[in-house]
């Protein structure tokens, strides 16, 4: 139960069930939308970002969020990418001899 909902107890007043749901449905569960969380870099990194982070004026926090959202979309599709390369390396990329005369017939003769 939340600390309002206990102080409204506390005070002697009598809520009932549905009161008690409204106050706890207002109630902000967290102070802030972001997960908390602990990791380990090494020193140099740490103190080459916190360099960083101070020249751009910006917080610790948004420093590491803006680096790994960069580092998410450059490898968002790199499952993608090592699936296509498996594709094209198991098959061959030459056309059949009647494809190939079909395809250049369909090509006119004349300069470009």
């Amino acid at each position: 139960m939340t600390n309002t909902v206990c102080a409204a107890l506390n005070s002697g007043v009598i809520f009932n069930r549905v009161e008690i749901a409204m106050l706890t449905a207002r109630y902000d569960h967290g102070y802030t939308s972001r997960m908390k969380t602990a990791i380990s870099i090494p020193d140099k990194i740490f103190n080459s970002a916190e360099a960083l982070a101070q020249r751009l004026r910006v917080s610790r926090s948004e420093l590491y969020t803006k680096a790994v959202e960069d580092y998410l979309k450059r490898n968002k599709n790199q499952g993608v990418t090592e699936i296509l390369n498996d594709v094209y390396r198991e098959g061959s990329n030459s056309l059949d001899d009647e494809l190939y005369s079909i395809q250049s017939q369909s090509v006119s003769k004349d300069e470009w």
